[in-house]
């Protein structure tokens, strides 16, 4: 995502999903339902955004984010999902009304995760000012 995002936002793109090292990826149909009863603000509030502003202060970013950056962050999640949907699930068999934003025109490739851990690596050293100054160990 942080490829997508304007200069200012690119390192918030890049950690924006940071938390999900330490809690998972929850599918939306779950973020959905547990919305729907009213307990993902519960997890939100006493999981997700502490852990969020543990890695942004780590990553030398400010917290709470800036609102445009989060307002252009949700709506490239949404666009990605939207490609990823497309291209990686039978639209036969599953709805996605939920989300109304554009896919990207280009067919989106799934990485291996040595090759995201990699490119997250290096984008972390290219974006975070937690890094900056910092002498690498390797490239």
């Amino acid at each position: 995502m942080a490829n997508l995002a304007s200069a200012e936002s690119k390192p918030y793109a890049l950690i924006h999903d940071a938390e999900e090292a330490f809690i998972g990826d929850w599918m939306t149909p779950i973020k959905k339902q547990l919305r729907m009863i009213g307990a993902m603000h519960l997890i939100e509030e006493k999981m997700i955004w502490p852990l969020r502003q543990k890695i942004s202060d780590a990553a030398g970013l400010n917290w709470p984010w800036p609102r445009d950056i989060g307002k252009e962050i949700s709506y490239l999640d949404a666009v990605l999902s939207a490609t990823e949907f497309r291209d990686t699930v039978r639209v036969d068999i599953f709805d996605r009304s939920d989300n109304d934003a554009e896919p990207l025109c280009d067919y989106m490739l799934a990485w291996s995760s040595t090759k995201a851990e990699r490119e997250f690596a290096k984008m972390c050293w290219q974006l975070l000012p937690a890094f900056q100054g910092q002498k690498r160990a390797c490239a």
